[in-house]
């Protein structure tokens, strides 16, 4: 074998044993250059989404895409999180009471069942428009609704605020920190009711005096109907004393 056909056939055994190494470092590349997906949900175009679709700081981070550009036709295992846009007070009602009768809420309700990061534009919630007019009663019924898909895991943020939101939330992902499944309201931290002592309350409005006879009373579970309005102390209060508040449909309309 003269010096050429050795060179030829050391370079051949080199290339064979770095080709596999090689395409395992190109796929790693590849997987470091995957960008997370965030659809961005809207009833119509408008000036609010092109702007984050343009967005130059926030392309190099995410895949950014508007999903009435597709009509909706995505699963949950198509993108990462949602951006919620035009939320107004049917939206807000509806996907807050589990009624999902257009695609918009299918994909938002999707995102929040399957854990996906869920950003509200709070200057796009509708509500907040009327609390200088709104009856102080009425205007609760929706703080409630956002409450609740607040601590759903929906995150409200204003349109100055999202792109940092967003970078927040990755990093928060990146970094693997231990979280705590978050508690729906109608579930209770105990495997039996008969565990703890329990009461039925049907009023309209519950108070902090209805949740301080409860403790008074060694009671910490309470079920109130599925209309009922809880004051923001009686619900301070129930937090403070570990006292679960179950929402249920009662025999007598609450």
């Amino acid at each position: 074998m003269d010096t050429e056909q050795l060179a030829a056939e050391v370079l051949k055994r080199v290339l064979e044993k770095i080709g596999p190494l090689t395409i395992d470092r190109t796929e790693q590349v590849k997987d470091k250059e995957k960008k997370e997906k965030i659809l961005i949900l809207t009833t119509d175009h408008q000036e609010g989404c092109h702007s984050i679709l343009d967005n130059q700081g926030l392309k190099q981070s995410f895949d950014l895409e508007c999903a009435l550009s597709k009509e909706y036709d995505y699963s949950s295992d198509d993108f990462d999180g949602v951006i919620m846009y035009g939320v107004d007070n049917m939206m807000l009602s509806k996907l807050a009471l589990g009624i999902i009768d257009c695609d918009y809420l299918k994909l938002a309700s999707d995102a929040i069942l399957s854990g996906k990061s869920v950003y509200m534009i709070k200057e796009e919630v509708e509500f907040f428009q009327y609390k200088k007019t709104s009856p102080a009663m009425y205007y609760k019924v929706f703080e409630n609704h956002l409450e609740l898909l607040r601590k759903s895991g929906v995150i409200i943020c204003s349109k100055e605020g999202l792109g940092e939101q967003l970078i927040k939330s990755q990093k928060g992902k990146n970094s693997k920190p231990e979280q705590k499944r978050i508690q729906p309201l109608n579930e209770t931290v105990y495997e039996q009711e008969n565990d703890v002592g329990s009461k039925v309350i049907e009023k309209k409005v519950i108070t902090e005096k209805d949740m301080m006879s409860l403790k008074k009373d060694n009671d910490r579970l309470v079920k109130i109907g599925l209309h009922s309005i809880v004051t923001d102390l009686a619900r301070e209060f129930a937090e403070k004393n570990k006292i679960v508040i179950q929402r249920v449909a009662l025999d007598k309309r609450s």
